[in-house]
C-alpha cells in the first residue's frame, strides 16, 4: 500500500486515467490485507511468540534451501501445540558476519527492544490495553521480517547496497513505531527511556544510493512489457 502511494506521488494525475493498471491498483491494493484477515487479530496472535523468541532460544539444525518436490502439506494441517509453546533459534544468528551499517543499527534497536521487555515490560494495565500491545506487536513483527530478509539474502544473495537500503527503511519504520508508542500511550519513565533510545536514524550514504540507482534501478528502464 505504501509503495502504491509513493508511485502515485511520482506519476501524479496519470495514476487516475481510466483503463490503466494503476487506476485499478489504487482501488484494489487496500483490499488485500483486509480480505486476507483482520490486522489486529493477526498481531494479537503474533504477540504470543515474543517471550520465547527473545528469552528461550533453542538449537535447531540448519535447514538448507529446499526447492525439491516434497510433501509439506503438514504445514497447513498442524493439529497439536499452542502458539506460546513454539520455540525459536537464537535471533542473533542471521546477523553474524554482516557488517552493513544499517543492519548493525537495526540490531541495536532490537537489543533495546529486548531490554525494554526485560527491564521495563508492560505492566498489568498495559497488558490489558489491546491497543498498547498491538503497537508493540508491530515492532516485533518488523524484527521478524528483518530476520527473514537476512536469512533469504544468504540463500538468494543480493547486493550489499540493496540490503543496506532495505534496512534503511526498516530502521526508519521501527523508529516510527517507537515514536507512536511514546506519543499515543502512557509509558513509565523507564519505558519512555528505552523507546526514545530506539529512535535511531539510518546510515545515509550517497555513494550507496548512487550505486543502487545505477546498478539496480536504472537497468530496469524499458524492461517492463
Amino acid at each position: 500500500m505504501k509503495i502504491i502511494e509513493m508511485l502515485l506521488d511520482a506519476i501524479a494525475a496519470k495514476g487516475f486515467e481510466q483503463d490503466t493498471y494503476f487506476e485499478t491498483a489504487i482501488r484494489d491494493i487496500g483490499m488485500i490485507p483486509r480480505l486476507e484477515g483482520t490486522t489486529h487479530v493477526n498481531i494479537a496472535l503474533v504477540i504470543k511468540f515474543i517471550n520465547n523468541y527473545f528469552f528461550n532460544p533453542v538449537e535447531y539444525p540448519a535447514i538448507p534451501k529446499r526447492d525439491d518436490p516434497a510433501d509439506d502439506s503438514y504445514l497447513f494441517r498442524q493439529k497439536a501445540g499452542k502458539l506460546a509453546s513454539v520455540r525459536f533459534p537464537n535471533y542473533h544468528l542471521p546477523y553474524e558476519g554482516i557488517q552493513i551499517p544499517n543492519v548493525i543499527i537495526f540490531l541495536e534497536q532490537i537489543e533495546l527492544f529486548r531490554t525494554f521487555l526485560e527491564q521495563a515490560g508492560p505492566n498489568h494495565e498495559q497488558l490489558k490495553n489491546i491497543d498498547y500491545m498491538l503497537a508493540l506487536g508491530e515492532m516485533f513483527t518488523l524484527i521478524v521480517y528483518a530476520q527473514l530478509i537476512l536469512e533469504n539474502s544468504k540463500l538468494n544473495p543480493i547486493s550489499s547496497e540493496l540490503l543496506s537500503e532495505i534496512f534503511s527503511f526498516i530502521v526508519r519504520d521501527f523508529a516510527q513505531f517507537a515514536l507512536t508508542q511514546i506519543s499515543n500511550y502512557n509509558n513509565t519513565t523507564q519505558q519512555e527511556y528505552f523507546l526514545k533510545a530506539m529512535l535511531k536514524k539510518p546510515h545515509l550514504d550517497s555513494e550507496i544510493t548512487r550505486k543502487l540507482w545505477n546498478n539496480e534501478v536504472k537497468p530496469l528502464i524499458g524492461i517492463y512489457q
